[in-house]
């Protein structure tokens, strides 16, 4: 079950997945899972009851109720009292690594630092703040459906060119989750959209509106409000940013350096390999 998270995690994440490899790493990420919390336990830590409760909670909300959470437990061939106990060393092991990184003191001279010798992180794109009415069309749909969407967008073009106000069009008529807020798509560069919502976008100035616009979702009005050049972006906004990243960087080497410590003094036994003792 581990190696199988591990190769879905690594997959999503767009990385090549080694069949030889997952399982011997999947099995040391068992392993340092339960020297952390023996160190946790040694430390004097204890699990915290409400967060137990509220995750067993969000854990039956999440499989559709008591039962049925139940039900997907035996299939993965675990049981309630399994599944405290992984809340419980979750909690305990959160709470190791939250100590880990109190105390890391990030200078100004190093956020500096890092970013004279990293500067391919802060080139920004060029990048457009929209809002969109899209009149949705489910993958599929037949011609007299398309038709039909696109009338009302044509419709609704014809309402912003009278001079209606976009966002509150936006908001009474657009089928997609940014109507509520006025069509509000926020900044963003060529390459998060699709190629014709991009395009139609970023031909435009802003107090521009386009025409109507067909993607795959169905048929778009584009109101550009913003544009940002291609840009080095200044030190002073991602500061905090840089701050934070040094900071998990810093707890991460203090795991690393602990866990190498737990492994030489711990006795670790793989069952099931040559000469080891029986489970």
């Amino acid at each position: 079950m581990a190696a199988q998270r591990m190769a879905q995690s690594m997959a999503q994440s767009g990385q090549q997945v080694d069949p030889q490899q997952i399982g011997s790493a999947a099995m040391q990420q068992m392993v340092d899972g339960v020297l952390l919390v023996q160190e946790a336990k040694r430390r004097g830590f204890k699990a915290d009851p409400a967060v137990i409760k509220t995750s067993v909670e969000q854990a039956e909300t999440s499989a559709g109720g008591a039962e049925q959470l139940d039900v997907t437990l035996a299939e993965q061939g675990l049981n309630r009292a399994r599944l405290n106990k992984l809340i419980e060393d979750s909690d305990l092991v959160n709470q190791l690594l939250m100590k880990l990184g109190e105390g890391i003191e990030i200078s100004d001279e190093k956020i500096s630092a890092f970013y004279k010798e990293n500067p391919t992180f802060f080139e920004a794109s060029e990048e457009v703040s929209a809002r969109h009415i899209l009149f949705k069309v489910e993958a599929g749909a037949d011609e007299e459906t398309k038709a039909a969407a696109k009338a009302k967008a044509e419709a609704a073009l014809k309402r912003v060119l009278a001079g209606e106000d976009f966002a509150t069009l936006a908001t009474e008529l657009s089928e997609g989750p940014s109507g509520p807020k006025g069509g509000e798509l926020g900044f963003f560069s060529k390459d998060r959209m699709v190629a014709p919502f991009a395009d139609a976008a970023f031909a435009l100035k802003p107090g521009e509106t386009s025409g109507v616009v067909e993607t795959r979702f169905g048929y778009h009005i584009i109101r550009v409000e913003e544009r940002h050049d291609a840009r080095t972006v200044p030190l002073d906004e991602v500061r905090d940013r840089i701050r934070q990243g040094l900071v998990q960087e810093g707890q991460q080497g203090r795991i690393e350096a602990l866990l190498t410590s737990l492994r030489d003094k711990a006795e670790i036994v793989m069952v099931g390999a040559e000469n080891a003792p029986a489970p």
